[in-house]
Order: structure tokens, then sequence, then C-alpha cells
């Protein structure tokens, strides 16, 4: 854009409304994704849940106005709760992990390894986190996950918490890897636009 055409009249208005329209439209294909998600896997494969939904959801909010965050967050839970009651609690859940992934996200913009180092504190809150959603969707909902969970681990409780930590740990390992790998993008973009001449 040449420097006359910056203080054109309307100009910024343009500008500020292709910038709105941008985000509303990610903020909706965001909310698509997250309810595909809950649609296509259910069951057996919930788990891919825990490994998507954060992730995109945290994507948004790094490259989005939070506010465009906070709406399809709220529309989700709305949604879940309509069409998914079962899956409210995880919902949540899964929004809590958002939080914690976001941070995890900003954390690698000072370094790599400082993100490494805080990755086990992730990695144990997603565990505490998992199984707090499956003790209150039981209480809630009157589901048998606990029930089955004891009956996967033969009854024995330190079976059971090694299962959860699996999971958390597979979980974790892939947000982690998903954060990382466009972070580097970013970092990529950021400076290709940098050593664009500029016209």
């Amino acid at each position: 854009m040449r420097q006359s055409d910056k203080h054109k009249p309307g100009s910024h208005a343009i500008a500020l409304s292709s910038k709105r329209a941008r985000s509303i439209a990610a903020s909706g294909m965001a909310l698509t994704l997250c309810m595909l998600s809950l649609m296509l896997f259910r069951g057996l494969f919930s788990l891919l849940q825990a490994l998507i939904i954060p992730v995109i959801l945290a994507l948004l909010a790094s490259r989005q106005p939070r506010v465009y965050t906070f709406a399809a967050s709220v529309s989700l839970l709305v949604l879940t709760l309509v069409f998914f009651p079962t899956q409210f609690v995880f919902m949540m859940i899964y929004l809590l992990m958002t939080f914690l992934l976001l941070n995890l996200l900003l954390l690698t913009q000072s370094g790599s390894l400082r993100c490494w180092l805080l990755f086990f504190p992730y990695l144990m809150l997603n565990s505490v986190l998992l199984y707090i959603g499956l003790r209150l969707t039981d209480f809630a909902f009157a589901t048998q996950l606990h029930t089955m969970m004891l009956r996967l681990s033969g009854d024995n409780r330190f079976r059971y918490a090694a299962i959860m930590l699996v999971e958390a740990i597979f979980i974790s390992s892939l947000h982690l890897l998903a954060i990382l790998f466009v972070r580097r993008r970013q970092i990529k973009t950021a400076r290709k636009t940098h050593d664009e001449p500029v016209h």
C-alpha cells in the first residue's frame, strides 16, 4: 500500500471491516471444526476431542482478538449443552485445556526451553482435568465412565491412575508438538514478511 493510500477517506474503515470479517470467518470455522469433532469422535474415539478442540481454540485465540474466541467458546458450550449434553462437562475441561495451552503457546515466544520445562506441570494438570471431567460427568448425567475405567484397569487404582496418565501424556505431547509447529510457522512468516521489500 502506498503512503498516500493510507490517508484516503474510508480506507481505515474498510481495513477494519475486512479484519472483522476475517475474525468472524475464523471464529465460525473454529466453531464448525469443534462441532464436527464432537459429532465424529464418539465413544472410544472421544479422546480425539481432547486432542483437537483445545488446539483449534488456542490457535484461534493466538491469531484473532480474544473477544472472538470468547464468543466461539460460549457458542460451543451452548451448542454442546443442546446437542451433546453428556459432553458438556468435558467441553468445559477442553476450554480449561485451551487456557493452559494458550499460555504455553505464549511462553514459546521466549524460547522453546522454557516451554519444555513447563510441560510436566501442564501434563499433570491435564491428567487431573481428565479425571475431574470423568467424575463430574458421572455425577451430572449418571453415566458409568468411572466404573468402566475401573473394569478396564481390573479394579486396580494404580493401573487406573497409569491409564489416566498415559492418556494425558498422549494428549499433552500432541498439544505441545502442534503448538511448537505453529509457532515456528509464525516465526518463519514474520521473517519472510520483514524481509520483503517495501514498495
